[in-house]
């Protein structure tokens, strides 16, 4: 009123001031010897796509002997808050110690970084099983010999307990009794402790 209209539009802009959001990834303990998938996680969903660099580096793992090495781009869709990075495992049949790997994350874009490492480790659940063959000897022989066998091989030493039994025969008179241990080495061409050999005492 008593006033004529020059422009009747006006550009409002609203701020973003909300901090960016941040970017971790958890620890990781798996039995499965194929692969490791790892969880990444966004404090707060962003309505921008955020992307972070990944790479793996050896710890008492090896790179080819038990994992496969990567350095690879994990990207968040706008609006997500999770993503998965998965390191392929090598899958043997020698039964060892548990074995660690980190993951590293680095150049966050549209994000900050709260935890950038993460270990992985990787835990062997079957270990080899022990058996001993049947065995016989001539009476009045000096020694009786009996094989104990690994079900499959190991990196690891082991050591097992036995004793004898009678059974018709008889502790004393017919044999003497042993009660012992027997040390199985980790690999074939190294001597046991003890003078003993991998799969034969």
């Amino acid at each position: 009123m008593n006033a004529s209209i020059n422009s009747g539009n006006a550009l409002l802009t609203i701020l973003d001031d909300d901090p960016e959001p941040s970017i971790s990834i958890a620890d990781l303990t798996t039995t499965d010897e194929n692969s490791a998938t790892l969880t990444l996680t966004l404090s707060a969903p962003s309505a921008k796509t955020i992307s972070v660099q990944a790479a793996t580096n050896a710890l008492t793992a090896a790179v080819g002997d038990d994992f496969t090495g990567l350095s690879q781009t994990v990207s968040f869709a706008a609006g997500t808050t999770q993503q998965t990075l998965t390191v392929s495992l090598v899958n043997d049949s020698l039964d060892e110690i548990n074995e660690t790997f980190e993951v590293q994350l680095s150049n966050a874009l549209n994000a900050s970084i709260s935890d950038n490492l993460a270990v992985v480790t990787i835990t062997d659940d079957s270990p080899p099983s022990l058996s001993i063959s049947q065995a016989s000897i001539i009476e009045d022989n000096a020694n009786l010999s009996a094989n104990v066998v690994l079900s499959a091989p190991s990196s690891l030493s082991i050591e097992v307990d036995y004793a004898t039994t009678d059974g018709s025969a008889t502790s004393g008179a017919d044999y003497t009794a042993a009660l012992r241990d027997i040390d199985l080495c980790p690999w074939p061409d190294q001597p046991c402790s003890g003078g003993h050999h991998p799969g034969q005492h």
